[in-house]
């Protein structure tokens, strides 16, 4: 459980692990309400602009509290959740009947899923038998038995074979051994139920964030937010580019928080669906969408698939805008943001934030 706090708002009211969301102001003189919670290993903030009542306070509570529902039934660590139940049942010829957030998330997945070629795929999670939790010290990825184990654990994995109806509300996964995960998409969806349920309870300037995937809504002080990109090569905190955001959401895949190091290279902890390995062609993405949800699956898909086919994908969705830095430390920046992100190449070095 977090705390409240009430105080008065600097120029960053968010230092996130990927974002940074700052108000367009030095000074506030509006309050500040926030609380956090840590929810299953995962850093909740939520704040809220508004005069203090016990409405905000509970309407605080109750989003906090929806986060925790979507993370009983989406999370594949809790063993009677419905990803538990649908992979223990993997295999069977009947479907299980789920949640509608589960349905929902599916639904959402599937679409990603054929429109990056299977970049993005649910499915992944039996290769983490292969790698594991990317802390172990003791493989080495690239031997000829490690590769063989992933290339049989491969075989298990396809979008394709995860079946959803949504008129029944059931879904199957077609094959024996197959297993999801939801980790790039079920923290958009609950940071967007979170918004859903402030917003039905009439508040609406807030941002929330979840480990550096952020929603912003509503404005302060009649400005628009500032969202800076995180510096994947730089110090924590520190960004390359600021832009304006309103009513939108921000999620950030990077190779900077978790990796393994392992047979002399260092391995990123989001693993490529189609090879098996971790990707390699980014070493970020960043994605801007209404939905915080459809940002986060973006983000991993752009990220896996590389600059310019990522590019490609972010542009069958109407209003979404990415930057997406390349291993050369290239920017690649969709034409709504290119005003706002001047700079092309990055260096590895501590740099002056835009």
């Amino acid at each position: 459980m977090g705390g409240r706090r009430r105080g008065r708002m600097g120029r960053w009211v968010l230092a996130a692990l990927a974002v940074a969301v700052s108000a367009g102001c030095e000074r506030s003189r509006e309050e500040v309400i926030e609380q956090t919670r840590e929810l299953r290993g995962l850093r909740f903030v939520i704040r809220v602009y508004a005069e203090p009542s016990d409405a905000l306070w509970k309407a605080i509570s109750d989003a906090f509290d929806r986060v925790e529902e979507v993370q009983r039934l989406l999370s594949e660590w809790i063993p009677d959740s419905d990803v538990s139940r649908l992979n223990e049942a993997a295999g069977s010829t009947e479907p299980l009947a789920v949640s509608p957030e589960l349905v929902r998330v599916l639904e959402v997945a599937r679409q990603v899923s054929e429109r990056s070629g299977g970049a993005f795929d649910v499915s992944w999670a039996v290769l983490r038998q292969a790698w594991g939790d990317f802390e172990q010290a003791d493989i080495d990825p690239l031997s000829k038995p490690f590769r063989a184990k992933v290339d049989r654990l491969r075989a298990k994995v396809g979008w394709d074979k995860v079946e959803v109806d949504p008129a029944a509300g059931t879904a199957r996964l077609a094959e024996r051994g197959m297993q999801i995960g939801l980790g790039g998409i079920a923290k958009g969806f609950a940071i967007d139920e979170a918004a859903s349920v402030l917003r039905r309870l009439g508040f609406h300037d807030f941002v929330i964030d979840a480990a550096g995937d952020v929603l912003v809504s509503g404005r302060r002080g009649g400005r628009d937010w500032n969202v800076g990109i995180r510096h994947p090569r730089g110090e924590p905190g520190e960004t390359f580019a600021q832009f304006p955001l309103r009513d939108r959401a921000v999620a950030t895949t990077g190779d900077y928080e978790h990796f393994l190091e392992a047979s002399g290279q260092r391995w990123p902890h989001v693993i490529d669906p189609t090879t098996g390995f971790p990707a390699t062609r980014c070493v970020s993405a960043t994605v801007v969408h209404a939905s915080a949800m459809v940002a986060d699956a973006l983000a991993t898909a752009a990220f896996i698939l590389g600059p310019a086919a990522g590019m490609e994908l972010i542009r069958g969705y109407p209003g979404a805008e990415a930057v997406i830095v390349d291993p050369n430390l290239g920017v690649h920046v969709s034409p709504g943001l290119e005003p706002w992100v001047g700079v092309r190449w990055l260096k590895e070095s501590k740099r002056e934030t835009r």
